[in-house]
Order: C-alpha cells, then structure tokens, then sequence
C-alpha cells in the first residue's frame, strides 16, 4: 500500500483538515492518517487513493505525479508532498538510504538535497550519509543545503525545481529532494519530494489583483483557498454554487472559481461592490470564469433568495468571512472586548439564521472573528453564540480552529455549519 506524507503549512491544523474535506473518505472507509512530528500528515493510500501508482523503481508514475501536482495545487494548507519509499530506523537509515538511493538517482540527474523533517539527534551525520550516498552515485551534483534548520524551505525547494513534478517544467529528472521524516514513533521514513507549492502562483493571485482596499478584504490567498475547500467540502463543482455575501474584494469568490465552482458574490458596501466587480473582471480575463458581485443586503432572505435562483438546480454552499468590527490597535481588555461584542454580535446572528433556515444554504463555512485578549487569549464569546444559534436552528456545527497572525489583535475562528 502506498503511503503519502503531505507537509503542513503555517496552520496545521486546519490544513490537516482540509486534506480531509478535499479527498473525503466515509464512514465506512475514513481516510486512514494521522499527524507525524514535524506538522506532517501521513497517509496510508486507501480507496478514495487507488489512483496513487508506483513504476518498478519505486517512483510515481507520470499520470500519478499529474495527479500529485492537482492535489498539491488544490490544497492551500500543504507546502510539499513526499512519495514515501521505504522505512527504516535510526539504527539502519545509513543501509536503508544507501539501498534506496539508487531508486531516485541516476547520471542524469544534477542537484540534489536532503531534508530531515522531526528527526531527532544526530542529524548533520544523517544528512552525510544521505549526501555521500546521493552524491556517490555522480560526482558533478550540485548540492542544496537548507538555509535553516533541517528542512528545505518552500522555496528553496520551488526555486531550485527540486520536486519530481514541477508546474513550470511537468515531470523533473534533473533534481531530487530526498526527505527522510521521524514516523511520529520510533522509526522513521524516506521518501522524495513528489511536489510543491507553487508561490508564484500564488504570488500571482495575490499582488495581480488590481482593486484592493489597505483597509479591508485582507484575506490571504492559501486561507481563502482553504476556507474554500472546507466550505465545500462533501460536494464536486457540478453539484453546488459558493456565494459570498460578504465577498470584499472577492478573494474567496476566484479561489472557488479556481478550483472549478462557480460563484457568486454580494457586499452591502458600495465601495466593496466596485472593488470586487473590477477584479471579477481581470480574473475573467485571466481564466474566462464569469463572476457575478451584486450590492445587497448580507443578512437579507431577498439575498438568499436571488443566491438560490443563480444556482437553479445546485445546492448553495456559503464560504464568508464578514466584517471583523473595528480595526483593532492593540489587545483587548474585558470591557473593551464586551464593547466589541455588541458591535458585531447581531450582524453574525443574521447571517446564521438567515442564511441557514430549512430551505436555505447546504452548509456554510463561516469565519468568526475573536479579539485578543490582554493575557493572548481569545475572546470566545461571538463563537459562541454562533454555535448556540446553530443549535437553535438544529444545524450540525464544527468549531474547526483558528487562525491568528502574530502581528494582528482579531483571531478567526473557522466554523462550519450544515443543515441535515
């Protein structure tokens, strides 16, 4: 049986769960992993992962590398997929790394580079023997070292095309990344880089998008686009219609469209309304997508109405993040944060129960927002009465986790919510 470990980006709790919302599993077939040390998630191929096909050097296939990079490009949360080859201990890794070692390196390939991912002691000797076994096979490698740490950056894996399947060039077979990764027990595992996150892409949805406000509709792009994923999750692109109420400068609005779902957007603030129509535009021109952005009101039943005539025969699916109170300059204290409540509690309220009647939205993913307190907490009271209005409304309701930025005094606590 196969096995994947996917890397985890900066939240790796969320991104842990939105590996699940993407490739599914049932009940009666979960999908079969667990967190390893390190912010790695790995994974033991399973039915929803038949697809995963090895060739007889223990390497992907190209259709399964094709399908790798899909995978890798879907998932805002996962910065590199490693193809595991093989298990070994700290007792055996030099053997093991010697016996593997001729599987993924040859003459033709020319850069190479070792990270160690939750390895504990002795790493330097590790990463020797790894290089010497590497190395020992063409002499005129260049080789990587991390800049920091055991493991190659991101980009330092990006920037030297180091992943088996890169987006610029297809299947490489000039460069490799041998991993090796504490199994989260005793052992551990070797594996090579299958991919990567593509920052210039993301570079690219994020900076190319001309109308954006300083002010608002600060989104990241790889939340947004897990946000996304969650917000769908359970559904294909033919079955629902994301909608934004509170779509901003539409950020959530084009990591739906690129991922194949259509969407549609509406803000209650003009100035949003002209933001999000004129990226609508630069994105169409990009990818030929049509987005509609209306100006109405968030917490209004005539919206959910016009959202549901938009989507005919689809289910409503709603992916939002609405507005954060007001922009904070430092931590809160109680009463600043009680204040801060009675601001923004009655617009959450709306949405929840407005958006989530019997005959409204399928589910929504909802992103609550959650003052830092003076001590670093969060103020959890708005989470809270979101999830006691689900329970009024009878919704199933998953506090996901939350996502702060260390620079920021608002946290967001991702909620999902579905009706039966």
């Amino acid at each position: 049986m196969q096995k994947l470990v996917l890397l985890l980006g900066s939240q790796p709790d969320l991104a842990a769960r939105e590996v699940q919302a993407v490739l599914g599993g049932s009940d009666s077939a979960p999908l079969d992993s667990r967190i390893l040390d390190g912010a790695a998630l790995y994974l033991n191929a399973s039915t929803n992962l038949d697809w995963l096909i090895a060739q007889e050097n223990g390497l992907p296939s190209q259709e399964t590398l094709a399908r790798l990079h899909q995978l890798q490009t879907r998932l805002g949360g996962v910065r590199k997929i490693v193809w595991v080859l093989g298990e070994s201990s700290y007792q055996t890794l030099e053997a093991d790394i010697a016996r593997i070692t001729p599987q993924i390196s040859d003459e033709t390939v020319r850069t190479v580079a070792v990270s160690l991912i939750g390895v504990r002691g002795k790493s330097q000797s590790l990463r020797n023997a790894a290089v010497r076994s590497l190395v020992g096979l063409n002499h005129k490698m260049r080789y990587v070292d991390p800049q920091e740490g055991g493991e190659l950056s991101t980009a330092q894996t990006y920037g030297n095309k180091l992943a088996l399947a890169t987006a610029r060039e297809g299947i490489s077979q000039r460069a490799r990344e041998l991993a090796v990764l504490s199994d989260g027990q005793d052992g551990l595992l070797i594996g090579v880089v299958a991919t990567v996150q593509d920052i210039a892409a993301y570079s690219q949805r994020d900076r190319e998008m001309p109308a954006v406000d300083a002010y608002n509709g600060l989104l990241p792009v790889k939340l947004a686009q897990l946000m996304m994923n969650l917000a769908v999750e359970g559904f294909s692109p033919e079955d629902v219609l994301v909608v934004d109420p509170c779509c901003g400068n539409g950020r959530i609005l084009f990591e739906a469209s690129h991922a194949g779902f259509a969407a549609l957007g509406s803000d209650n603030a003009q100035l949003q309304v002209d933001y999000s129509q004129q990226n609508a535009q630069w994105w169409a021109h990009r990818t030929e997508d049509e987005i509609t952005v209306e100006l109405r009101d968030t917490t209004s039943s005539e919206t959910l109405a016009w959202a549901k005539a938009q989507a005919g025969e689809k289910q409503v699916v709603v992916c939002t993040e609405p507005w954060l109170g007001t922009p904070a300059r430092q931590r809160f204290d109680k009463a600043q944060a009680e204040k801060w409540y009675a601001e923004v509690r009655d617009l959450y309220t709306k949405i929840v129960i407005n958006w989530m009647t019997k005959d409204g939205a399928k589910q929504m993913l909802l992103v609550v927002p959650a003052p830092v307190l003076v001590d670093g907490g969060l103020y959890l009271e708005l989470v809270d009465q979101v999830l006691e209005e689900a329970k009024k409304l009878g919704l199933a309701a998953e506090e996901i986790g939350a996502y702060r930025r260390a620079d920021t005094y608002i946290g967001r606590v991702l909620v999902q919510l579905k009706n039966a």
